[in-house]
């Protein structure tokens, strides 16, 4: 019986690298779902200080709350490594903060968006009182 000689070196080397391999594929996949669930979270951080100041300018007495549901709507279905995210909602005399944030394991996500409550219709009026109706 004749014993023949077969070179494996390629078989032994493609078994050493595939775990590398697979490992960085998974670390990427991991990445791009943490930040796609940070920008998800971090857009309707904005959207809701966007809606608490509007709503705080009209002075509406539940500004927090339609900011803390319009978050909780545009976050609903959305995250896909951070299934539950919750926002904390900041009403102050001047400016408005939501901090949001979401934990899974040992990977968190914190967002904070700030917005100052700003009223440019009344440098318009004082422009105008300054100057006149000439504007």
């Amino acid at each position: 019986m004749a014993v023949r000689k077969v070179k494996g070196s390629a078989t032994v080397e493609t078994a050493l690298i595939m775990p590398v391999v697979l490992l960085a594929f998974i670390v990427s996949m991991y990445m791009l779902f943490y930040l796609h669930d940070k920008n998800i979270i971090a857009g309707a951080a904005y959207e809701a200080a966007v809606v608490g100041v509007q709503k705080s300018r009209w002075e509406e007495e539940n500004a927090k709350q339609q900011a803390e549901a319009l978050f909780s709507e545009r976050i609903a279905g959305k995250l896909i490594f951070f299934p539950t995210a919750a926002a904390e909602i900041k009403v102050e005399k001047e400016s408005i903060t939501v901090l949001a944030s979401a934990q899974k394991h040992a990977m968190k996500v914190k967002v904070e968006r700030r917005l100052d409550i700003t009223t440019p219709e009344d440098a318009v009026r004082n422009i105008r009182r300054i100057h006149g109706d000439k504007i």
